[in-house]
């Protein structure tokens, strides 16, 4: 629908034309699709970074992913955010490349002017948030996977 309105002559205003592509943008559909992709690029971004190691004491630790994750997208009652999307990329941990368990990364994203923004990223092990800031894959170790 958007191509045909942009491509197509009309008697419409530029305002009027400018404001059915905000609503398209806003839509359930588009909203759901741009979150697909961000989620992907997600993917591609913290795929390589997952593998680098770190170190503490006499540990390298270092995760990869799974190729599994799910998501979830709820509308808010906020103008500024009309939908909140929940992703969940799982992760497996290592430790002196020997296999500890799978985790997983929980994301946070808000849906603003027709972009996905991150809002917060944590490592879940066995279901529980790794909020320690000094640990080995705590949470600057997780939001530097993002960037």
């Amino acid at each position: 629908m958007m191509a045909a309105c942009s491509n197509s002559p009309s008697a419409t205003s530029p305002t009027a034309s400018s404001t059915v592509v905000q609503q398209d943008v806003n839509s359930p559909a588009s909203a759901r699709e741009r979150f697909e992709v961000r989620v992907r690029q997600d993917i591609e971004r913290i795929t390589p970074k997952l593998q680098e190691e770190q170190r503490q004491s006499n540990y390298t630790y270092r995760a990869e992913y799974s190729g599994t994750y799910s998501y979830d997208i709820q509308q808010s009652n906020s103008i500024v955010s009309p939908f909140v999307g929940v992703a969940e990329y799982r992760i497996r941990w290592y430790a002196n490349n020997r296999y500890v368990q799978d985790m997983s990364i929980k994301t946070r994203y808000v849906y603003q002017d027709g972009e996905w923004v991150l809002k917060e990223a944590l490592r879940y092990i066995d279901g529980k948030p790794d909020t320690d800031p000094d640990s080995i894959g705590g949470p600057r170790w997780v939001a530097s996977l993002f960037e």
